[in-house]
């Protein structure tokens, strides 16, 4: 007797909605249309359905709540759209759960975005703004994923650069590093919408969601920032590997010059090139603190 046919059931009834109701109400079909010999269908005949109902509430809610941990300002505004912590459930389901274990986060988080923008419950200037922090937050979920394959498949993983800042060597952005522009300074968006933090957040925005006033009122509160991550190692382990990241803020201006790190010039050449188009010595100072602390994050590297 081969098994495959009742685990893909089996896996469906927990996370594909459509199956686990027809198995409610006429089993016969989905026995039927799983092939299941009467051998097999017997050891699913004695699962209440009203039961396996409770167990798929309190698993997804487990899997959402350390997800969380990983996209907790998306969480939170989400949170405060009508059916918004609906559809965050309604994403953990069999197309998600398919993916590789590492995969999963990444792609649940860009189904989210592909939704919130197909159907908008907000007007485009305020979904902008939401989708510019879930991009933020999905950068350093696909860094986070990248590293830890890395990790697994024992890669050698470069370490930071231990010498000095050099502005005549030509550089380039280093691995694992995203850079987003945020609405407002990162921590300054934690604070508004993380009330908690971990798995403990999830379970707090269930008994009260952030207020679609609440979330109006945030985007009046600051200036757009460019928001850039690295993720690192912080516990190895060829099982699960512990990924955190370094960040760092700069002026949203600062996205057009990361643009053009691509190896080929060094800071001193970008900053001859701002020099010639008349940009004032003070902003010519910035802009190499600015790489100066990207270079010491280890987040721009010499090529």
């Amino acid at each position: 007797m081969s098994f495959a046919n009742q685990e893909r059931l089996l896996f469906d009834l927990v996370f594909n909605n459509k199956v686990r109701q027809l198995f409610g109400t006429q089993p016969q079909k989905v026995f039927a249309d799983y092939q299941l010999t009467a051998q097999e269908q017997a050891d699913f005949t004695g699962i209440n359905p009203h039961a396996l109902a409770l167990d798929v509430r309190v698993r997804v809610d487990l899997i959402l709540s350390q997800w969380c941990r990983s996209l907790p300002l998306t969480f939170s505004l989400v949170s405060s759209l009508s059916n918004g912590l609906a559809l965050l459930k309604q994403l953990v389901d069999s197309q998600t759960m398919l993916q590789a274990p590492n995969d999963r986060i990444v792609y649940f988080a860009t189904r989210l975005r592909q939704q919130l923008i197909a159907q908008p419950q907000i007007d485009l200037q305020e979904l902008s703004l939401l989708v510019a922090v879930l991009d933020a937050e999905l950068g350093m979920a696909s860094t986070s994923r990248l590293l830890k394959q890395a990790v697994i498949n024992e890669q050698e993983i470069a370490t930071n650069q231990s010498e000095p800042f050099n502005s005549q060597a030509k550089i380039t952005i280093s691995d694992y590093v995203s850079a987003s522009l945020l609405p407002l300074p990162y921590q300054q968006l934690k604070q508004a919408l993380c009330p908690c933090s971990g798995a403990e957040l999830w379970r707090s925005l269930n008994k009260q969601p952030l207020s679609a006033k609440q979330r109006q009122q945030l985007w009046t509160q600051g200036e757009a920032h460019l928001f850039v991550a690295k993720a690192k190692v912080a516990m190895v382990s060829l099982c699960e590997p512990h990924i955190e990241h370094d960040t760092a803020e700069l002026a949203e201006g600062f996205a057009n010059l990361l643009s053009h790190v691509d190896g080929s010039m060094s800071v001193d050449d970008i900053l001859q090139q701002l020099q010639q188009i008349g940009a004032p010595e003070s902003l010519l100072s910035n802009i190499q603190q600015g790489f100066k602390l990207l270079w010491e994050r280890g987040m721009i590297r010499a090529v």
